[in-house]
């Protein structure tokens, strides 16, 4: 029997060289909305930045699910959330006191890869968890706290918050339990459904899961700022990260290409693409 469906083509690297691209356009409309002339564009290039996000949480959680050397893996997430620290701290410190929304989303991925980690051990140490998740439940109350009585909280400065905060964390459990309920579900289905478990079904019935979290979760958070006022990353077009369901439901459960070079250089890219796009913007647009 085949190891997927036919349209089960998107593989693990696939998946992140989409997410990747996607990064990159998020990443280049900032700059594009803060011109005169190109502010339409830098929104629909945001617009498909959203899909990005959601993307990178599942591929995390992937790795984490796979991985057999946690500590290195959760290393170079925490090399990368080190090298954006240090650049929020000079550029606040040092550039601009006024800034207060240079984020690092790879905080957010580090903390998720912890979370996810601690429980997949399933011992004394899942009890940790509660710690993870409480730093992010923490960051998501400061934020609007702050937003919503127009003050300074100083113990907690924004370089330690997470972006994303319960947006990220919500996906990545729902993705993370997204593969026993679809045993479950299949399990329970009747003697015609048990003996799909192990086939390209049970993947079938992962992905269609994690399209229905993805979409759930960005219109609840969006109807959530909408009625409320509950403030969240990106909260005015987040919504389209609903689309990334989209490559998820060919998602094929397979690693793909995995050689050594795009392994490392896919972290590497993420704080150089930002900068390569500050330098290309500040040198010879802006000037």
């Amino acid at each position: 029997m085949k190891n997927e469906r036919n349209y089960q083509f998107i593989s693990n690297f696939i998946l992140k060289v989409i997410a990747i691209v996607l990064m990159t356009l998020d990443h280049v409309g900032i700059f594009l909305q803060n011109l005169q002339n190109t502010q339409q564009i830098g929104y629909i290039f945001r617009c498909f930045g959203r899909l990005a996000f959601p993307l990178f949480i599942f591929i995390i959680v992937e790795g984490v699910r796979h991985t057999k050397h946690f500590g290195k893996y959760a290393l170079k997430l925490g090399i990368i959330a080190t090298i954006f620290l240090i650049g929020q701290v000079v550029f606040y410190y040092y550039l601009d006191n006024k800034i207060n929304s240079f984020y690092s989303p790879v905080l957010d991925a580090l903390i998720v890869a912890v979370t996810i980690y601690l429980l997949k051990r399933k011992d004394k140490y899942s009890f940790f968890a509660i710690l993870s998740i409480g730093f992010i439940i923490t960051s998501f109350v400061v934020t609007n706290v702050e937003r919503a009585q127009n003050i300074n909280i100083l113990w907690m400065p924004f370089y330690l918050r997470l972006p994303y905060a319960l947006f990220d964390i919500v996906l990545a459990l729902g993705f993370y339990y997204a593969k026993p309920l679809a045993k479950w579900a299949l399990l329970n289905g009747g003697n015609t459904t048990e003996n799909l478990i192990g086939t390209p079904y049970e993947r079938e019935a992962e992905n269609i899961i994690n399209t229905l979290l993805v979409l759930v979760v960005s219109f609840f958070f969006y109807i959530l700022f909408k009625v409320s006022g509950v403030s969240y990353m990106f909260e005015k077009y987040q919504v389209f990260a609903a689309a990334a369901c989209i490559p998820l439901i060919f998602y094929n459960g397979k690693r793909g290409y995995d050689k050594k070079w795009f392994k490392y250089g896919a972290y590497l890219y993420l704080p150089l693409h930002i900068l390569i796009i500050f330098l290309i913007f500040y040198f010879f647009i802006i000037k």
